[in-house]
């Protein structure tokens, strides 16, 4: 096997006999860059960067020659996660204009002679001083993030400066920013700025990244934010008074722990519909979590009616949702305190975790002694708090000690609870009551003021009226749901222009369920009503789990009638979709079913908690083979929620076995066999997602898990080691995201969610052209999951070829907009189209010319020997109704949408 010199030379070697003006040596393990390669004094882009090893092990270059200078043609030079220290040889290089040299060991950076220069890359050094950045006069882009930078007073002057950023720094301080009037993007995340009124001159900006500071206030930048011109903002993370902290995410996209969170839209929103009245309300989340029958609903019931209640209850099946009043110290208004009683028995966990969130109150209950009960497992509490700290790693905890009237022998905090674990520095109170005969309940009071008092500036809103408004009129509706048009007309009247968005923000605060064309567009008002519901299906104590559980964890939709026989048939599909939103079962074969329009009693759903426990898939896997591989993924804390979203995103993508904790599927790469195993689950949550592979490709399913790992683990927290059967195991570097590695069906997304992506090439003289297709393309989103992009969606400042070229390169479908000016755009013609079928020689994508004006040539080219639409190629022109034309142009791109989800 070569060695790394040895392949450096052989590609030095090529490039001398090509004179090729590009070399790249990167991740090839070299400790020098080898002499050889100042001999290509033509060269005009060099690449010795490393790969950067999760354990912090960078490369083992060390300098830079001074030989270096020889090469007077080079415009980039990437030298990136190595251990540099003095960057002097590259001075005096006339014509370079891309410098990389992130995460190496330098200290001060010598920039002398470098008139060309315009991207600098210098993150993840031990830079503090930026005075060398000063004379950097044609400087467009500079990322010097994560270094040990306190002052930007050396980029005052940098006026051509495009794109910065500097974040995981000291700096305090935007006013040398102030005069960069060209400034497109800035980050300046995880810093310690308080102020950003010097950004408010700086109309170009493009995009905002404010996140993890300390800002109080936004209106210093109203005007900036509120222009059409600003396109992207992250500001979560930061103690800014009177806004809901829901508006600092970005709640359109799905509930994914590593989503974008744009917040431009929310906080656009929040502005206008406050510019037009608002009122102050006080209001917080307080949810009751603990073991089965250790008395959360008593205690709910004595913080609502402030006694005790008359009776025991019995033990809660599912979710209830109250609401209390709690006075503050010097406000006027009460604040209300909605609570959730989540029922505590361990088949319910998995889907509370849908509903526990960060930004509330969580009052955690244990006792010494409860009731027995066969069927329920009696967690420690350092369980549930691993269990919030997970979910809602901000939100304080008031550990609550009840039912001392039974027991009262050990310490309010119970033994074996060190400050290290998990959730335990989130206590913010400890308490001991009987909430049975309201004994200690002024102390829980009075822990609850104080948290409050903590959180106040979180929980005294400053809202809308518009919003209150409308709030208040669903209330006095009394209805269990509403269909999303009454609810739009609702928000009409108010005088709220973007109903969609208020009822997602809803949504996400917890005052309604709502989710974009599901439940037959309804609008859950009663969520008691829904939840309750849905969590009949797993009582014990009635039929329909017994025989849910008989039939292998399935159902069909004919049996929702007999699971709610008081409902109708419309509100029963609205049951089953909430399940399935909800994660709580899947429906097998969703997409064919999607393009069969088959009818919803047929269909079948699989409810993974109540899966059997053993399967002969299992059995018949038998013992391991020579060639095959295993995956282990091991969590300190392993959540049954997390095993039962890999059956459920597995089990959905292909047709397999599933059983309480594992599944077997046959896929495009091999066969797949999942086993959740715990240590010792009586003693311990600690376990482990064992995945045996049978594959001829394994790299390729290995890689597709580890992504679905990420997605589905609401932490970091596991380990993951590879190994062949037999063989020692081999721990993996922390997993790394590359685009187009390794396509699976499971990449990505589930089949359910599975979004199309469609790219859009057109001249902008069909501008109109281009908006009517969108409108259609719009209408095929309805039914069929589908994205569309144009070079409308580029943010100034950015590079369009990179971003142009990225979207082609991903794009499921490409429309080419036929025209004689599309034929006449060299970019149109020639690159974009040229890329397109390139790709889809390769059956990488599929090509649809659309020919929206006459064009006598179209056929003598590349894209005359694809089918064309509208059918025959007949130019809008020729159609006597415009509305025909566009049908036939939707249909087409229908059909193609189709075969691309059944493909």
């Amino acid at each position: 096997m070569p060695t790394p010199l040895e392949i450096a030379l052989e590609r030095i070697e090529e490039c001398r006999r090509t004179r090729s003006t590009e070399l790249d040596l990167s991740c090839l393990g070299l400790d020098e860059i080898p002499e050889e390669v100042f001999e290509l004094t033509w060269l005009e882009k060099l690449n010795v960067l490393e790969e950067w090893d999760t354990r912090d092990e960078y490369g083992e270059i060390k300098e830079i020659p001074l030989a270096i200078k020889k090469l007077k043609n080079l415009t980039e030079f990437n030298c990136a996660t190595n251990q540099i220290s003095d960057l002097s040889p590259l001075c005096g290089l006339p014509a370079l204009q891309t410098l990389d040299c992130r995460y190496n060991q330098i200290s001060r950076l010598t920039l002398n002679g470098l008139p060309a220069l315009q991207f600098l890359f210098c993150t993840g050094n031990k830079i503090s001083d930026l005075f060398p950045f000063s004379g950097l006069s044609t400087l467009q882009a500079l990322d010097c993030g994560d270094n040990n930078i306190c002052d930007l007073s050396p980029l005052s002057g940098l006026t051509t400066l495009q794109w910065l950023c500097f974040s995981h720094n000291h700096v305090s301080d935007l006013s040398p920013l102030s005069a960069l009037f060209q400034l497109r993007l800035l980050d300046c995340s995880n810093t310690k700025i308080s102020n950003l009124s010097p950004l408010s001159g700086l109309s170009a900006l493009k995009s905002l990244d404010c996140s993890n500071n300390q800002i109080n206030h936004l209106e210093s930048i109203y005007n900036l934010v509120m222009s059409e011109n600003l396109k992207y903002l992250k500001a979560y993370g930061n103690p800014v008074y009177g806004i809901p902290s829901w508006i600092f995410r970005n709640f359109w996209v799905a509930d994914n722990l590593w989503d974008d969170d744009n917040c431009l839209e929310n906080i656009r929103n929040y502005w206008q519909d406050l510019d037009k009245g608002s009122e102050r309300q006080q209001q917080l989340k307080v949810q009751l979590v603990g073991n089965g029958r250790v008395g959360k609903t008593t205690l709910a019931y004595a913080l609502e009616h402030k006694r005790t209640p008359s009776e025991q209850f019995k033990s809660t099946h599912g979710i209830v949702i109250n609401e209390i009043q709690q006075t503050l110290d010097g406000e006027e208004k009460p604040v209300i305190l909605q609570l959730w009683d989540f029922g505590g028995q361990e088949i319910y966990h998995t889907t509370h975790r849908l509903f526990l969130s960060d930004d509330c109150l969580y009052l955690l209950l244990w006792a010494e002694e409860t009731e027995e009960h066969p069927d329920e497992t009696r967690h420690p509490v350092s369980y549930w708090l691993e269990l919030i700290h997970d979910l809602g790693n901000n939100s304080p905890v008031i550990l609550v000690k009840n039912q001392i009237d039974r027991a009262d022998r050990l310490p309010t905090r119970p033994a074996g609870l060190s400050d290290d674990m998990p959730g335990v520095q989130q206590i913010r109170q400890e308490v001991k009551i009987s909430a049975m005969q309201y004994r200690g309940m002024p102390a829980l009071r009075g822990a609850i003021e104080s948290v409050l008092e903590e959180l106040k500036q979180k929980i005294c809103l400053e809202l809308p009226t518009s919003w209150l408004q409308v709030q208040r009129e669903l209330k006095q509706l009394d209805q269990k749901s509403i269909p999303l048009p009454h609810f739009k007309q609702l928000c009409i009247k108010a005088g709220i222009s973007h109903a969609e968005w208020l009822a997602n923000y809803l949504h996400k605060t917890g005052a309604l369920f709502y989710s974009e064309g599901t439940f037959q567009d309804q609008i859950i008002l009663d969520q008691n009503w829904a939840i309750n519901a849905v969590y009949r299906v797993f009582d014990p104590n009635k039929p329909h789990r017994r025989r849910i559980e008989r039939m292998g964890g399935r159902f069909i939709g004919e049996d929702a009638s007999l699971l709610w026989a008081d409902a109708e048939a419309k509100e029963q599909e609205v049951y089953v979709d909430f399940m399935r939103n909800c994660g709580i079962c899947y429906e097998t074969k969703q997409l064919q079913n999607l393009l069969d329009n088959k009818p919803f009693a047929e269909r079948e759903f699989i409810i993974p908690a109540l899966l059997p426990l053993i399967s002969k898939a299992k059995t018949a896997w038998g013992n391991s083979r020579p060639d095959d591989w295993q995956l282990d993924i091991e969590y300190p804390f392993l959540h049954r929620s997390i095993i039962e979203r890999m059956i459920l995103r597995i089990g959905e993508t292909y047709e397999g076995e599933p059983w309480r904790t594992g599944i077997f599927c046959e896929t495009d790469e091999g066969q797949l066999l999942l086993e959740c195993e715990y240590a010792n689950k009586q003693q311990s949550t600690q376990g482990r997602l064992h995945f045996q592979l049978r594959s001829s490709q394994p790299e390729r399913l290995v890689y597709a898990l580890r992504k679905l790992v990420r997605q589905t683990s609401p932490h970091r927290r596991y380990q993951e080691y590879l190994s062949k059967a037999g063989a020692e195991r081999t721990l993996l570097p922390e997993f790394k995201d590359e685009a187009m590695q390794h396509p699976s069906k499971l990449d990505a997304s589930k089949p359910a969610d599975k979004t199309i992506k469609l790219f859009i090439s057109y001249s902008h003289a069909d501008e109109a052209h281009k908006e009517r297709l969108e409108k259609h393309l719009k209408a095929i989103n309805r039914t069929l999951p589908l994205t569309a992009w144009s070079d409308r969606h580029l943010f100034a400042g950015e590079p369009v070829d990179e971003q142009i070229f990225q979207q082609l390169n991903t794009a499921d479908i490409v429309l080419l907009l036929v025209s004689p000016d599309f034929i006449n755009s060299d970019y149109c013609f020639t690159k974009e189209m040229e890329r397109a079928l390139e790709r889809y020689q390769d059956e990488g994508n599929v090509v649809i010319p659309v020919i929206i004006r006459h064009t006598a040539s179209w056929r003598n080219h590349k894209i005359g020997q694809i089918v064309a639409l509208p059918k025959d190629g007949k130019p809008l022109a020729k159609w006597d109704d415009a509305d025909e034309f566009w049908g036939s142009v939707e249909e087409g791109i229908r059909d193609q949408v189709k075969k691309r989800l059944q493909a």
